[in-house]
């Protein structure tokens, strides 16, 4: 059945494939320089949470066709996946990657390993894997779902541009070992880093001590291509509203579609091209 959906824009440069790791920039803390020369940030706008619904997937697309949208990432265990996927193959200029999915609807696999993190009628618990020991049986059994919602996305004939997790459990310390595995078998370079461009007053010190070990081990093991900079989309625009950033790329994550969709969205047509103090060339994950 045809979805409907216009081909993608042209707006966006046609995706490079190669992979630079020399040129890579570290992850700096977001000093502000308001005496430097305007210059160019490279963005990418990532939809999150495609497949996970129908108004989920259609406000995407729809952003991806204005030029809003660069990348988006696919819960493969979602909903609405299959329908998702064949559409992103219809914007062969955006990067699709995968949103690993630990804390919500049933997994695919049916490992009872999986049982500490599941509710009595089989899907994921929202905070579960952050409540559990992760043991090596649980590790296990994380590894082979996750490599099955990878392998999902695949044989649907989606190219895996990059890695990140459904409310940022790929960032969950205990299971970096996991992700790497997965990024070696897969041989996957692009991961998304923790948030690094909003601490918060409360504990910041140690947030951002904390995340920024993180990203420095997800870089150097196994030799990792990311953006210097990542978080909300609100958390982006008041950033750069006070002055350039040191980062020369960012990744904004976004939900189209969802409850909270509609001042997010408005943000994105109204603000994010609009006077910020530095140019920005929007980019997909495999520009990087």
């Amino acid at each position: 059945m045809s979805s409907g959906i216009e081909p993608a824009s042209s707006d966006i440069k046609p995706a490079s494939r190669g992979i630079d790791l020399k040129s890579r920039r570290r992850d700096a803390a977001p000093h502000l320089g308001r005496d430097v020369a305007r210059r160019t940030l490279r963005l990418i706008v990532n939809a999150d949470d495609l497949g996970g619904g129908r108004a989920v997937d259609d406000a995407t697309f729809a952003l991806m066709r204005r030029g809003l949208v660069t990348s988006a990432t696919i819960l493969a265990n979602g909903p609405t996946a299959l329908s998702a996927m064949r559409r992103a193959l219809k914007y062969p200029d955006r990067s699709f990657g995968v949103h690993l999915n630990l804390t919500e609807f049933a997994p695919l696999t049916t490992d009872p390993g999986l049982c500490p993190i599941l509710d009595p009628d089989g899907r994921f618990v929202l905070q579960g894997v952050r409540r559990v020991l992760v043991t090596p049986a649980l590790s296990q059994a994380i590894f082979r779902e996750l490599c099955a919602q990878i392998e999902t996305v695949q044989r649907a004939g989606v190219p895996v541009s990059h890695l990140d997790g459904h409310h940022h459990v790929h960032a969950i310390p205990a299971l970096l070992p996991v992700v790497k595995r997965i990024q070696r078998r897969y041989g996957l370079r692009r991961v998304r880093i923790a948030p690094n461009l909003n601490f918060g007053s409360r504990w910041a010190l140690l947030r951002r001590a904390r995340r920024t070990v993180w990203n420095e081990v997800l870089r150097r093991v196994y030799p990792t291509v990311t953006t210097d900079g990542f978080g909300a989309l609100t958390d982006f625009l008041a950033l750069a509203s006070r002055s350039l950033p040191a980062f020369r790329s960012v990744e904004v994550m976004v939900h189209p579609g969802s409850p909270d969709d509609e001042p997010e969205t408005r943000l994105l047509t109204e603000s994010l091209w609009q006077g910020l103090p530095f140019d920005v060339q929007p980019i997909s994950w495999f520009d990087l």
